[in-house]
């Protein structure tokens, strides 16, 4: 018989190629994945993916022994809770075994650096606080001054009222500049004094926060420059702005305005909100017969008006409205033997409806004050 020498050569690839194609060898065909030395033998059936491997191309050999056992008839090794470190299913602990502390243990009592456990002694004076302690009432009546240190030159009577006796405790020199028994004006605590100053010059109207009045003819009056002569002049100053309105009311022509003192004497021009007609108009007087529909910026007249500031029948009004911030604020003058001066603001919540929210009205100052 002739022999023939043959060389045979195994389906070889790598393994992301044999993932790729997962093709199914036939019965007993070796696939052999190059880069990982290891190989599987097809069955005719199932597909690479669904092959297991035969070995692990390294050359190790059959498991012999885990942990010191060996494996059965069947090839298998059977490990307990202690092969493989875990405790058995009856054990039990030690409070050392667990970190935990023995069951005689002691903690030391906390101090204001350390922390720890409260001692006796504090829990004691914890005993000893009061209930509702931190809603403590100062009493009101009695002669004992309580919670508050008496250094002796304080009386507390049984009705609760205390006194002081006078000096001792150092002698208030001045207030506000002024020595001796002191009378602090308006302007002394920056507050709008209620007191008309009679003057005689316009010029002299600059204390910030006073009311003033004049003569028609006063020099600086407003329009005073058109020759007219008319009746009493009232005005407010505020900071360095001066706001005059000059009386002629059986006319229905008054005047108002305003000028800004700049200092050192000098003043702006003055600018008028409505004039006599002597000296023009720029900003017409409206009649009205209800206060709450004069909302828009300018000059108003009224006669037994509905929503006015006084009884009194003829009432003139100067209003400001700021229709972007939705408010405005309205100067009322009453005219008569005590010429009055008032103020009420008001706010929009809807410019076309009309709808507005009026607040009450004040008294600025009185001429009769």
């Amino acid at each position: 018989m002739k022999t023939i020498q043959a060389r045979q050569q195994q389906r070889s690839d790598a393994a992301a190629n044999w993932a790729a194609a997962n093709p199914v060898l036939l019965c007993g065909e070796i696939g052999f994945e190059s880069d990982t030395r290891k190989w599987k033998i097809g069955d005719g059936a199932s597909a690479w993916s669904a092959l297991a491997y035969q070995a692990d191309g390294t050359g190790s050999g059959t498991v012999t022994s885990v942990n010191g056992k060996a494996p059965d008839s069947g090839g298998e090794v059977t490990l307990a809770a202690a092969d493989v470190g875990a405790a058995a299913a009856d054990h039990t602990h030690t409070p050392s075994s667990i970190g935990a502390a023995a069951s005689g243990h002691t903690h030391s009592a906390a101090t204001t650096s350390a922390a720890g456990f409260m001692s006796a002694a504090d829990k004691t004076k914890l005993n000893g606080v009061a209930t509702g302690a931190n809603n403590y009432v100062l009493p009101i009546a009695g002669t004992a001054l309580g919670g508050v240190k008496n250094g002796g030159n304080v009386t507390v009577n049984e009705d609760g009222t205390m006194t002081a006796p006078e000096g001792g405790g150092g002698d208030v020199s001045s207030v506000n500049g002024k020595t001796g028994a002191v009378t602090l004006a308006a302007a002394d605590v920056g507050a709008l004094g209620k007191t008309v100053q009679t003057v005689t010059s316009w010029g002299g109207a600059v204390d910030s926060n006073g009311l003033y009045r004049s003569g028609g003819t006063a020099e600086g009056a407003p329009d005073s420059t058109a020759g007219v002569s008319s009746e009493e002049c009232y005005g407010i100053t505020i900071d360095a702005a001066q706001l005059v309105m000059r009386n002629n009311y059986f006319n229905r022509d008054p005047w108002a305005g305003f000028r800004v003192y700049m200092g050192s004497g000098y003043f702006s021009d003055w600018m008028q909100f409505a004039s006599s007609a002597s000296g023009g108009s720029d900003l017409p007087v409206t009649t009205v017969t209800d206060w709450d529909s004069a909302y828009r910026t300018g000059f108003y007249y009224a006669y037994n008006a509905s929503n006015a500031p006084s009884t009194k029948t003829y009432i003139f009004a100067w209003v400001i409205s700021a229709e972007s911030a939705y408010a405005g604020v309205q100067f009322a003058w009453q005219h008569g033997s005590s010429p009055t001066l008032y103020v009420r603001t008001f706010t929009v919540r809807d410019w076309e409806l009309p709808e507005f929210y009026f607040g009450d009205w004040r008294t600025v100052f009185s001429a009769s004050t």
